[in-house]
């Protein structure tokens, strides 16, 4: 009789168990969802082709210096190269995010997420968030030189200070 109350003790868990993994499995089915549709309201394809058009021409010098004796032409290749890798990246980025999404937020926030991307007002943030993030890009570079440019005689004082002891 034991033996029985036991089985059907670990029958009962199981099916607890299963039910709880099957209700997660499409509660993470609903979040990958609305973490898509979150994806194309923000048009993160689209983003992420404005944010390589800028990053791209950024490594160009980087090559230069890795490469000084390349020509015109092996340069011009190079960033044709990259250009084409960040293009056929874009779906896999997109997929990330929609991974980050889906397990940053709850199904709730997502579908409220989605909710105001889908208003007069969620659709503008949307449309201005890659300007929202060039404008913060630039604005936080400008910021970082700045600062050092204002602790650059407090660096020197402690470097002079540390090759003095």
């Amino acid at each position: 009789m034991q033996k029985w109350v036991s089985m059907a003790c670990a029958g009962v868990l199981m099916l607890v168990s299963a039910t709880g993994s099957g209700q997660a499995q499409a509660d993470e089915a609903e979040r990958r969802h609305y973490a898509s549709l979150i994806a194309d309201q923000m048009q993160l394809e689209t983003a992420f082709a404005d944010v390589t058009r800028v990053i791209v021409p950024l490594i160009e010098p980087s090559i230069r210096q890795g490469f000084p004796q390349a020509s015109e032409d092996q340069v011009a290749e190079a960033m044709m190269l990259l250009e084409n890798a960040f293009d056929e990246a874009t779906p896999e980025f997109v997929a990330e995010m929609v991974d980050i999404y889906a397990s940053l937020f709850t199904l709730e926030e997502l579908q409220a997420l989605s909710s105001f991307l889908e208003t007069p007002e969620g659709a503008r943030f949307a449309e201005l968030q890659p300007e929202l993030t060039r404008q913060g890009q630039v604005m936080g570079e400008a910021l970082g030189q700045q600062i050092v440019q204002r602790i650059v005689p407090q660096l020197n004082a402690i470097m002079r200070s540390e090759a003095d002891d």
